[in-house]
């Protein structure tokens, strides 16, 4: 989960954040399930405001390899879109999509990385074109591309434009889950147009002039 440490103060409780978050996370779920053929539930935390620079520590990982499935976001609303994973969290996602038992998938190669790519295209742009939706902006996601990196390089692999370490950026703990597992994650949103605290200022209007 994100350590309350690593949050933002001040974090605007007033913005539909957290609705956000459940919304693109139920309807990712959906589509999930479908895709598999039998129910997989998404549980979403909260969206919360935290520093770029420490999404590499919310998964609990230092100096130690990530997986990221990213997707880059075009349109009014640009931007990178991150599911975040421990190794061991990416393969045990791989068995329960692949209806495995549970540490089955010892490596993550080219099958093992697609289905990976198929869970972040879902749960990520769910939860991103949520966003965009909410604060009225059109955006375009790229297909998923997924990689194994070290933590500390993480940033440098993924995002299209290179951000300040103490920029901000929205982060949400979600839990995968079937029947016989669970298995935990970060979903990170990067707008870089328009920046955070415009985009923010909309989600704010939009919201008090429902």
């Amino acid at each position: 989960m994100i350590a309350p440490t690593l949050v933002r103060t001040g974090s605007p409780s007033r913005l539909p954040l957290n609705e956000i978050a459940r919304l693109g996370s139920s309807e990712a779920a959906l589509d999930l399930s479908k895709v598999v053929g039998r129910g997989i539930r998404i549980e979403a935390a909260r969206m919360l405001i935290v520093r770029i620079g420490e999404l590499q520590s919310l998964i609990g990982l230092r100096g130690e390899s990530v997986v990221a499935v990213y997707l880059c976001a075009q349109g009014d609303m640009r931007g990178t879109v991150l599911l975040l994973l421990s190794v061991d969290g990416g393969r045990a996602l791989v068995d329960m999509m692949r209806n495995l038992p549970p540490g089955s998938t010892a490596s993550l190669g080219t099958i093992e990385r697609s289905a990976l790519g198929e869970v972040g295209k879902l749960t990520s742009g769910f939860v991103y074109r949520s966003l965009s939706n909410a604060a009225g902006l059109e955006a375009r996601l790229s297909p998923p591309a997924v990689m194994v990196t070290r933590e500390s390089t993480l940033l440098e692999a993924t995002l299209v434009e290179p951000l300040d370490p103490t920029e901000d950026v929205l982060a949400m703990d979600v839990v995968f889950a079937d029947d016989r597992r669970q298995v935990k994650a970060i979903i990170a949103l990067v707008p870089e147009a328009p920046p955070l605290t415009a985009l923010l200022e909309v989600l704010e209007r939009n919201w008090q002039s429902r």
